[in-house]
């Protein structure tokens, strides 16, 4: 097998399997429900996504998608195909995949998914307050500085989107000719949080991609102010798996 890419939950090789080439992911932590997560978020995305051909506890054997470059076209498309995505639905805020975990993982750190009936009641309890816990826990996190995420969270009323749940540019494969949505933590939730998330450590043409998707699906007015909103999530979350280099950006964002 050749290793052709790796990250906080494994590391990925192309090979051969059954005369076809393909990528198998093998996770190199010990995450309980790690595979049948992701396996069960891809399925469920269903679109720009690679298929999944077999998965155990420890690997996925997936469609091996050949590299390319980001290009303005493959970004359009993107957006089109993330506003697809999300118009298929959830049944609730907070609901795992159909046939998914309920505990499952995003980078290193674990990830409930727990029905609620509002947003904003699922990203305090499940999205905020378990981060802000276990950042304290490692110390990453003061008791004083943990008291800036104790706040309602509010954003527009709208129907649980299908969303991806970690959609930073790392996860966004730019294939030969197009681009590709890979490593989902997938669950219901605001499809506000996709677009705010891939805009948090860049994406090439983002641009392109968040005008594509607003074409097809436009977001309530005020969007551009709830941005840091939807990013305290994921800076919380790098706070706790990574340390205090990302924390002054979080109580930035939440206090924005």
């Amino acid at each position: 097998m050749i290793p052709i890419g790796s990250g906080a939950s494994g590391t990925v090789y192309r090979t051969t399997w059954n005369n076809r080439t393909v990528a198998v992911k093998e996770r190199t932590v010990p995450e309980r429900n790690g595979a049948w997560a992701e396996a069960a978020s891809l399925a469920w995305l269903g679109t720009a996504v690679p298929e999944v051909f077999e998965w155990d506890e420890d690997r996925i054997v997936m469609e091996y998608l050949d590299p390319g470059e980001p290009d303005e076209r493959a970004a359009e498309e993107l957006g089109r195909a993330l506003a697809e995505i999300h118009a298929k639905g959830a049944a609730k805020y907070g609901c795992p995949p159909e046939e998914g975990p309920r505990d499952a993982w995003i980078g290193p750190v674990p990830m409930r998914n727990e029905e609620c009936d509002s947003w904003a009641e699922f990203y305090a309890s499940h999205r905020v307050e378990p981060y802000v816990r276990m950042a304290v826990d490692r110390g990453h996190l003061s008791h004083e500085e943990a008291r800036v995420f104790d706040r309602s969270w509010e954003a527009p009323d709208e129907p649980p989107a299908r969303v991806h749940g970690d959609l930073w540019n790392g996860n966004v494969h730019w294939g030969r000719d197009r681009a590709w949505l890979i490593d989902p933590a997938a669950h219901g939730g605001h499809r506000e949080s996709d677009l705010a998330m891939l805009e948090l450590f860049g994406c090439p043409h983002l641009e392109r991609v968040r005008g594509a998707y607003l074409e097809v699906a436009p977001f309530a007015d005020g969007w551009r102010d709830r941005v840091a909103l939807h990013q305290v999530f994921p800076l919380l979350v790098h706070v706790a798996a990574f340390g205090r280099s990302y924390t002054e950006r979080a109580l930035a964002a939440a206090r924005s």
